[in-house]
């Protein structure tokens, strides 16, 4: 059982997927653009460029032809606010690179453990 699902990417109306067992070569395609802990230095400095270029290599990624400036121009000429757009973008690379089964273990309520007392030595 993979710990990954299917990801469909959708650029200009065409579906593009990455099924389950790629997806670890997706995010170390992702990776080498941005990591977890990047991304949460990229939401407090929204930079643009690297948004998208790690969604372009997403789309590369599951065979879409298409070149980082043209992502770019297409994220940020959305009829939202840049701010929203950005958010979006960052939780769904957030969402890309962790794998749903950690992020449902995660979500479950922690077990409590007993600690075991030790017995003093005679």
């Amino acid at each position: 059982m993979s710990r990954f699902a299917d990801l469909t990417l959708t650029w200009k109306g065409r579906e593009y997927t990455v099924k389950a067992g790629d997806m670890l070569g997706l995010i170390e395609v992702v990776e080498e653009i941005v990591t977890l802990p990047e991304l949460e230095r990229v939401s407090k400095r929204f930079q643009k460029a690297k948004l998208a270029r790690a969604y372009g290599a997403m789309l590369r990624y599951a065979g879409c032809h298409v070149d980082d400036v043209e992502v770019h121009d297409e994220m940020f000429s959305i009829d939202a606010t840049d701010m929203q757009t950005m958010q979006d973008a960052i939780a769904f690379l957030y969402r890309v690179v962790t794998p749903p089964s950690w992020i449902a273990e995660k979500k479950s309520p922690a077990r409590k453990t007993k600690k075991k007392r030790r017995r003093k030595a005679s």
